[in-house]
């Protein structure tokens, strides 16, 4: 879905109203490596953004942590950091 949205000119950048998040702060909160990695392959940003998706990772995880394993989150950083996250 996030590609047929993108290959139909959605802005990859669009933040919600509530929080000013976007996709790529969604993907990383809920550990989806597929789609944080297509999401950055894609050109999402991510200047000035690795601590900030670190902290918003290990607070999500802390608040979750029975639903998902801690090891999903240390992967989603490392993703990051590969993928040139800074």
């Amino acid at each position: 879905m996030i590609q047929v949205l993108l290959d139909a000119g959605a802005d990859i950048e669009l933040r919600d109203r509530e929080g000013g998040s976007t996709a790529l702060d969604y993907a990383v909160l809920c550990a989806r490596e597929d789609i944080v990695r297509f999401l950055i392959e894609r050109g999402a940003a991510t200047e000035g953004r690795l601590d900030m998706l670190r902290a918003a990772a290990e607070d999500e995880y802390m608040r979750y942590s029975q639903l998902r394993p801690p090891k999903a989150y240390e992967r989603i950083v490392s993703l990051l950091e590969e993928l040139g996250a800074n």
